[in-house]
């Protein structure tokens, strides 16, 4: 399935309603581009999992959106462009550095953000597969 790319901006508070700009779309499945960018760009979303990867990046507001096409996108449009032909230049940070206990807090964090007590089993199963595919690729789990 088709990937949806967007930068999530900040504006300097709270980041709730910032604006997210669309990048664009790919035909890579939102896994592979995950293990594409994941080592050069802040990841503010993935499939609906709130900063699971840089959880503690000091203003947690800014980075990449990573998602799904939806269907009836998919049904009005041909999507035939890859990864390599967006422009992700924008949110690229030369600084970046990460750990393994950096990766480890955020999937954390975003356990304990995302899963609760008494949720629909079918929510809980979507966040655990798309936390399952996040530790795959930063653990490099085949």
């Amino acid at each position: 399935m088709p990937t949806k790319i967007s930068y999530q901006t900040w504006s300097g508070g709270s980041g709730a309603g910032d604006k997210k700009d669309l990048i664009g779309y790919c035909k890579e499945e939102p896994v592979e581009v995950l293990k594409k960018i994941y080592k050069e760009f802040y990841i503010f979303e993935y499939k609906g999992l709130y900063r699971p990867i840089d959880y503690s990046y000091p203003n947690n507001c800014l980075g990449l959106v990573i998602s799904y096409v939806a269907d009836d996108i998919i049904s009005e449009m041909s999507i035939t462009g890859l990864l390599d032909d967006l422009d992700l230049n924008r949110a690229f940070n030369e600084s970046l550095e990460r750990t393994e206990e950096t990766y480890k807090e955020a999937i954390q964090r975003a356990i304990d953000w995302h899963i609760f007590p008494n949720m629909k089993e079918e929510r809980k199963i979507m966040i655990e597969s798309a936390l399952e595919e996040i530790k795959s690729v930063v653990f490099q789990i085949t």
